[in-house]
């Protein structure tokens, strides 16, 4: 397959161009890409309890939000992004382990690291987590994209990642720095960042490199200022809610349902977290928002969305009409 190396370090540029990519490019691509400080979040997540905001402006830390599901991310340009733009591999979505093969292959094969997949989207060295994982699919393609976490200052990431506490006991670490690694503390010889990413794109692709034309570009930065723009407005229009209930559900993720009442009935309704999704959990809220608080009727809401999974993958339909009911 053919090769992007984006020249910008954007993250809402280079992210648009992910979503460009699978939308109006017919052929597999691998499109690699580094960005600036930034925080990326997944798609259903809710940047309030996965960020420290202010910690963020005071330091001009950006925050964009991805088009995949799965959790948020600290990035700094000691990280290294790739995608597998694939076309026609929809059904694919999930097969995390599968897709995960050429990397870890990179990394064993060519780099001599002892990496492996490990948890629901991770690759790891000596028990480290190395580089997440998420997918995506549209128009009946898949982006399979990742972290390489080569060289990050997490020095200061305890201020500005606020994560699910839960989830990080569960993995028998007490914070961030003692979960995620740098592969470049683990190579035996060293190699430069560039000297990394050229070697993964060797490794990877083959000699074509697919240059964006000046039509294109102004197309991706099109989707990159909205993306900022609906960020930012999300931000500056935050809502206040009276009920919420926040869990993290191993081999699923994290969940937050957040919703108001008035007269007995549902008048304002939210479900955050870090889980994937095929669909967008956002087109489901208005399906509960008028409807009588009662668990007969909650139940009655949840048993009529179709395609479920494609929804909550691996969540069941009573677990999440127990979350809803606070219990």
């Amino acid at each position: 397959m053919k090769y992007i190396l984006s020249k910008t370090t954007n993250p809402y540029f280079n992210l648009a161009a992910e979503e460009y990519i699978i939308n109006n490019l017919n052929e597999d691509l691998f499109y690699v890409y580094v960005n600036d400080r930034s925080v990326i979040i997944g798609k259903n997540q809710n940047p309030m309890n996965e960020t420290n905001i202010d910690y963020l402006k005071q330091n001009k830390i950006l925050l964009v939000r991805r088009v995949s599901g799965g959790g948020a991310v600290y990035q700094d340009l000691g990280n290294v992004n790739y995608s597998f733009v694939l076309k026609d591999k929809a059904k694919d979505i999930y097969q995390f382990e599968k897709y995960s093969k050429p990397i870890v292959d990179f990394l064993t094969d060519k780099l001599h690291l002892n990496a492996q997949f490990g948890g629901r989207n991770d690759i790891q060295i000596e028990g480290k987590k190395i580089s997440g994982i998420a997918q995506f699919v549209s128009n009946n393609n898949l982006i399979f994209h990742g972290t390489l976490i080569f060289d990050v200052d997490f020095s200061n990431v305890s201020k500005i990642l606020t994560p699910n506490y839960d989830k990080i006991a569960s993995k028998g670490v007490k914070s961030i720095q003692k979960r995620v690694g740098n592969i470049y503390q683990e190579l035996k010889q060293k190699i430069t960042k560039e000297q990394f990413i050229n070697s993964l794109i060797a490794n990877i692709a083959d000699d074509n490199e697919y240059k964006f034309n000046e039509k294109q570009l102004q197309e991706i930065k099109k989707i990159a200022d909205a993306k900022a723009k609906k960020i930012n407005f999300l931000l500056e229009n935050k809502s206040e809610y009276k009920y919420k209930k926040n869990e993290y559900i191993p081999g699923f993720g994290t969940i937050q349902i957040y919703f108001n009442l008035e007269n007995g009935k549902i008048s304002q309704f939210e479900i955050f977290g870090e889980y994937f999704s095929k669909y967008n959990t956002d087109d489901l809220k208005n399906q509960f928002i008028g409807i009588k608080y009662d668990q007969d009727m909650i139940k009655k809401i949840v048993y009529s969305i179709a395609d479920f999974e494609n929804y909550f993958y691996n969540l069941n339909r009573d677990k999440l009409v127990s979350l809803i009911m606070m219990k």
